[in-house]
């Protein structure tokens, strides 16, 4: 107070600045008005709140070890997990989620007891997935943007013991009939392949959350660990494997999940009398029926041929490729239904649907596929000619070529070694539909 009195008495004095002293009794009072008066608190807009994903328990389907879940949402979510160290149950949370009804499934087999969707209250939107599980069952889980598959598998034959539909948990009872269980084919389940490129999740540990390409030998490496062989192995094998060589050494009890981000390994080829070369990847076991169902204009040839490589011993110890052309009765598949002749594919079959007047060469040239036939014919020797050569690696004095007779398959041996030595005579003319195969060598 001493000193404000001063400034008063000085400003007093200052008869020419009027004017300047009521200002400064303004900026002083609101300063002593200011020392006694809180400002009022500030806060930032509010976050405008997101849009909750819609899920549903979609899919309830047994598998060759197990079941599987299907959790779908209407849009890509995140999910956590609340309990998974308690073995007999596992929780599951999905945030800003929300469902139409809760939902309740008994199930009694394949490893899974129940299942419970549940709404949870609280201040942000969300959905609770309890699965409760059978002693010996053993889960990995699979995410895709809009979907997260929850596979169980157990060691106890399956043995469906109850199967419960559909229930509401409150006392409204569902406006739709309840949903059985269904129980979808049992296929053999994909297997690794080199190309593949699996996407490896380990719970609880970012640094090792990653993808990883298959390598040729069949090989991914791995932190920690290092190099992992894989090829031959489904997904959840590849997991257990991962999961058996991390603890204890590195982790206490990981959870690893592991899921084929991209098939790359195992496709067939398409050619011949069709639209357009198409390649199909296998991503279980495929027929012939369900490649050729995928393919556009489909000719009226009443055969095609199925080119196959197989690895047999070689005449100094080791293993080469022949080719194997196994003719196939479209007629008796397509128009009289004999599964018989729907042929199970491999990795890396060419499905051949001849052309007319075209032979078609398969196997160690520089171009593989038909060859238009000219109306005057074509030698072999041609053939191999427009079909850029041999490859560095054709066995040329084992060159066939396959004919049908009267609906019967001829093999003719060509010593295609001799012919370029300068036996001529070896050469011989090549019908509609003749099918050229150049074996690889044995070294």
């Amino acid at each position: 107070m001493y000193i404000f009195s001063n400034c008063l008495a000085s400003l007093s004095r200052i008869e020419d600045q009027v004017g300047y002293r009521r200002f400064l009794l303004l900026a002083l009072g609101l300063w002593v008005c200011g020392c006694s008066t809180s400002l009022p608190e500030v806060r930032p807009p509010a976050a405008p709140a997101s849009t909750s994903v819609i899920l549903t328990l979609s899919e309830v389907h047994t598998t060759a070890e197990g079941l599987q879940i299907a959790l779908s949402g209407t849009q890509p979510f995140s999910y956590r997990l609340v309990n998974h160290h308690q073995p007999l149950h596992l929780t599951i949370d999905v945030p800003q989620a929300r469902i139409e009804r809760p939902e309740v499934r008994t199930v009694g087999y394949g490893g899974i007891e129940a299942m419970r969707l549940s709404q949870m209250s609280g201040a942000e939107p969300l959905v609770r997935l309890d699965v409760d599980l059978a002693e010996d069952a053993v889960y990995s889980l699979a995410k895709a943007q809009a979907q997260l598959d929850l596979r169980v598998r157990t060691s106890t034959p399956q043995e469906k013991r109850q199967t419960v539909g559909l229930q509401a948990t409150d006392s409204e009872q569902p406006t739709v009939p309840p949903q059985a269980i269904s129980k979808a084919p049992r296929a053999k389940e994909y297997k690794v392949g080199t190309g593949d490129t699996l996407a490896i999740t380990v719970y609880d540990e970012p640094d090792l959350t990653l993808q990883r390409r298959v390598t040729e030998r069949g090989l991914i490496d791995f932190p920690l660990i290092g190099q992992v062989q894989v090829v031959g192995l489904t997904a959840m094998q590849v997991a257990e494997r991962l999961e058996s060589q991390l603890s204890p050494g590195y982790l206490r009890h990981p959870q690893v999940f592991v899921d084929v981000a991209e098939f790359a390994s195992k496709k067939v080829f398409i050619v011949g009398a069709v639209a357009k070369p198409a390649a199909f990847t296998l991503r279980g076991e495929t027929s012939l029926l369900d490649v050729l169902s995928q393919t556009d204009s489909l000719s009226q040839s009443g055969s095609l041929t199925v080119f196959r490589r197989l690895s047999t011993p070689g005449e100094q110890g080791g293993n080469h490729n022949d080719v194997q052309a196994i003719h196939v009765d479209l007629q008796a598949l397509l128009q009289r239904g004999n599964m018989s002749k729907n042929l199970i594919l491999q990795a890396q079959d060419v499905v051949y649907i001849p052309k007319p007047d075209a032979v078609f060469v398969f196997g160690e040239v520089a171009k593989t596929g038909p060859i238009p036939l000219p109306e005057g014919g074509m030698s072999l020797v041609e053939t191999i000619n427009k079909a850029g050569g041999f490859s560095k690696f054709a066995a040329s004095k084992r060159t066939r070529v396959l004919r049908m007779v009267e609906g019967r398959e001829t093999i003719i041996h060509v010593d295609m070694a001799a012919i370029i030595r300068g036996d001529l005579g070896k050469d011989i003319m090549l019908r509609s539909n003749d099918i050229v195969i150049v074996p690889e060598a044995v070294f």
